[in-house]
């Protein structure tokens, strides 16, 4: 009977070193998206930046303002992919992984980040993640202008 809870002991540790092992690469994976989030700022900020030096010496305005607010919108879609793809890995981890992690420690509180979150922002959308969709729709009617 030893050697059987011995098995078990050491079987329930290779199962947890393996969802650790995907919980750490489902975070290198999160780490990646956000800086690629970040970085997107920077792209902006360029595409701002090198429309501002071509205003005064192109003739074609409406095409570069157009195609600033066609870059604005591209980035946005990006940005938005991304948190997409980060919600996804919460979601994951929250109602996948924490499951099968849960019974084998013996203890839920665990990985609790996400629900200290969720008890200090509430439910729904937070006002700054609808800033891009309104940047992009008003966009349009300041570039045909």
């Amino acid at each position: 009977m030893t050697e059987n809870l011995q098995g078990r002991s050491s079987g329930s540790e290779l199962l947890i070193g393996l969802h650790v092992a995907e919980y750490q690469a489902l975070m290198a994976r999160l780490t990646n998206w956000i800086t690629i989030q970040a970085s997107l700022w920077a792209v902006l900020v360029l595409v701002l930046a090198l429309a501002a030096q071509v205003w005064n010496s192109s003739s074609y305005r409406r095409v570069l303002a157009w195609g600033s607010v066609f870059m604005f919108q591209v980035v946005g879609i990006f940005w938005y992919q991304a948190q997409s793809e980060v919600y996804q890995i919460i979601r994951y981890v929250e109602k996948r992984l924490r499951p099968l992690v849960g019974p084998l420690v013996q203890d839920k509180s665990f990985w609790n980040y996400e629900k200290y979150l969720a008890e200090q922002r509430g439910e729904g959308f937070i006002w700054w993640e609808w800033t891009v969709a309104l940047l992009c729709f008003s966009a349009i009617p300041i570039a045909s202008i």
